[in-house]
């Protein structure tokens, strides 16, 4: 089976990775598709496995502990580093920690910790999604849309006048995912090929384009945000994204796309800390810096992530216990 969801999400985190390395905007862009995925992912959970066995706090334990002790781990180890490394101040402090309205700060170690913020927001309202999704009279069709662009702009005018980042801007991503889980939309291979040739093709023609370039580099002086562009380019990709996520998964492409998450939060510090001793990082050194974020990476992931793993299911196996008897 090729292109299993695991291997995608590593495609996607070593975009992230290329993206910061780079000048070229495919970071965001991949963060916007991971929306998607947690969209999909996250919504079928709550669907099949929380809301028939257990109540809303397991739900919530045990989605914010997966994103939140590995972020917590990584801000730690890099906080503390940093801290002894950096000619500059870095921005660590207790708020940091707990994750929610780090998007609207500068307080971002990792670099990514703001799209953390994000799909936690997500989750704390997904169970509200679905409720008013299972009680709401207006047809999907007619008023489904309607309402995610409705969110968009309230999340866009939140940012733009308020500075305050939430998931409402993000809206279309997470409804996309949403909606690939609930409506059952199988697309073929060959569909979902076809949309990510369409994908890479709708980008070259906006590269190849000179008015049009800017949107895809970083060090660009936009009269309004990229994602304009960026966040409807992404949405071409939702065959691709519906079909992936229906293929089989074997135990190496589980560990793929665990693994994704620790070179997610971990590949920036390293970035930055190697431009501070190194200064503007030429090919070779690039290569170098890709070297060193795979090792650190992969150790974080076997010594940190995954025992971190197994005692967020230990507590949400007690938690869910408790829940239940409760409940009886």
């Amino acid at each position: 089976m090729i292109f299993q969801p695991g291997l995608f999400r590593c495609v996607l985190a070593a975009m992230v990775v290329a993206s910061h390395l780079s000048n070229y905007e495919i970071g965001r862009p991949s963060v916007f598709i991971f929306f998607a995925l947690s969209g999909y992912w996250v919504s079928k959970m709550y669907a099949e496995k929380y809301a028939p066995n257990y109540g809303l706090r397991t739900f919530y334990i045990s989605r914010f502990l997966r994103i939140w002790a590995p972020f917590a781990a990584a801000m730690l180890i890099f906080g503390v580093i940093l801290s002894f490394t950096s000619s500059t101040d870095q921005p660590i402090s207790a708020m940091s920690f707990l994750l929610l309205g780090i998007a609207s700060t500068d307080a971002d170690v990792l670099g990514v910790s703001w799209s953390l913020d994000i799909e936690a927001q997500f989750y704390l309202a997904l169970p509200l999604i679905v409720l008013g999704m299972s009680k709401s009279p207006i047809h999907p069709r007619s008023g489904t849309l309607a309402i995610v662009a409705l969110l968009t702009m309230c999340g866009i005018a939140l940012s733009e006048y308020l500075d305050v980042e939430t998931a409402l801007y993000y809206a279309p991503c997470f409804a996309c995912g949403i909606w690939i889980y609930r409506s059952g939309f199988a697309p073929s291979s060959r569909s979902a090929w076809a949309s990510l040739g369409l994908f890479i093709a709708a980008g070259l023609l906006t590269y190849a384009s000179s008015p049009y370039r800017p949107l895809l580099l970083k060090d660009q002086d936009l009269a309004f945000s990229s994602d304009v562009f960026l966040m409807p380019w992404t949405i071409l990709l939702t065959p691709f994204v519906a079909w992936n996520v229906r293929q089989q998964s074997s135990p190496l492409d589980r560990h793929l796309g665990n693994f994704s998450f620790s070179l997610y939060i971990i590949h920036w510090p390293i970035i930055s800390m190697m431009k501070e001793l190194l200064g503007p990082l030429d090919s070779t050194e690039k290569v170098i810096v890709l070297c060193v974020i795979l090792v650190v990476s992969t150790t974080f992931y076997l010594s940190v992530d995954r025992p971190l793993e197994a005692l967020r299911e230990q507590v949400v196996r007690r938690v869910s216990r408790t829940e239940r008897r409760i409940s009886t």
